[in-house]
């Protein structure tokens, strides 16, 4: 098993009144706003059609600084027979130009967390 924490900082002028993100992973995910879980799945698809979800965060977040926050994690081999998978990874898009300021890109911290195998 794979296991990653991805977080991103954002900074707003005013408490939004609607905050939509499209989301997705290879294969799980579990998104949180402000230490808050807001979402968690997996969009299952194929490596041609890759399905996501559509949240509004915006009931989560606040004037001022917000972290944003997802830990993905990968089972590999031992994943659902649904699941079709490729390499263990996370995405978050914001709905409009506003949104965007939450993308993900090299502006989010990720660390990889090692101390996750499988069993033999």
């Amino acid at each position: 098993m794979e296991y990653t924490i991805s977080e991103k900082k954002i900074a707003l002028d005013k408490k939004p009144e609607q905050f939509i993100v499209h989301l997705s992973a290879d294969n799980r995910y579990k998104l949180f706003v402000n230490e808050t879980e807001v979402a968690h799945g997996l969009a299952r698809g194929d490596l041609e059609n890759w399905f996501y979800e559509t949240v509004d965060i915006a009931p989560f977040l606040h004037t001022g600084e917000n972290i944003i926050a997802a830990v993905g994690w990968n089972y590999a081999q031992y994943k659902g027979a649904a699941q079709i998978s490729l390499l263990t990874a996370f995405i978050l898009q914001g709905n409009t130009e506003t949104e965007s300021i939450a993308n993900t890109n090299a502006s989010w911290k990720i660390f990889k967390n090692e101390g996750y195998s499988p069993l033999p």
